[in-house]
């Protein structure tokens, strides 16, 4: 016998959703009975680094009960990955980043504080306009986002693609261990 239940993924999550639940993070599903929340992490193959923070209808469940937590028909489960200022180098460039010479960061920041704090993540000279920037090699937009909403917790997301028109590696991971270090923040 099957169940309905709906998964919600958020921030970088949401890439593992069908497109058409994407746009609201939202994923009506059938499942098998009894389906625990380990197996559906893992038959929607979730990167274990990426599977933060996890609720079963607002409830967090951690991580050493996710293997036991059975689902029940109409639970909602919201998944979550860290939530810092930016990725930590962790999390190394993919080869379809490296390929398209682009790299997007959902990111916990407004965006008025992130074009303050990005001198001091890229090299110098650094051109501002608008919502993007550009220097040595590389160029970037920054996009607002609808802000994230956990319990009574609300944190502005941006949305922040940077471009390597060269598409050099080395360069590519240089740039990001910068970048990505100096905006980690809040133990991410």
């Amino acid at each position: 016998m099957t169940m309905r239940i709906t998964l919600k993924l958020y921030a970088s999550l949401s890439d593992y959703l069908p497109d058409d639940a994407k746009r609201t993070n939202e994923w009506p599903m059938e499942l098998a009975e009894g389906t625990t929340v380990g197996e559906l992490i893992a038959s929607r193959q979730l990167p274990s680094r990426l599977v933060h923070l996890v609720l079963v209808n607002g409830h967090y469940i951690a991580p050493a009960g996710r293997d036991s937590r059975a689902l029940v028909a109409g639970d909602v489960l919201a998944i979550w990955p860290p939530v810092a200022g930016g990725m930590s180098t962790a999390f190394p460039l993919t080869p379809i980043e490296l390929a398209a010479g682009r790299v997007v960061r959902m990111m916990s920041i407004g965006q008025d504080e992130f074009f303050r704090m990005l001198p001091g993540a890229v090299d110098l000279p650094l051109m501002h306009q608008g919502d993007g920037a550009r220097g040595r090699g590389w160029t970037l937009e920054a996009s607002v986002q609808p802000s994230l909403n956990i319990a009574l917790l609300s944190l502005p997301q941006l949305r922040v693609q940077i471009d390597f028109p060269a598409r050099d590696p080395a360069h590519m991971h240089a740039f990001m261990a910068t970048f990505d270090r100096h905006f980690q923040r809040g133990g991410g």
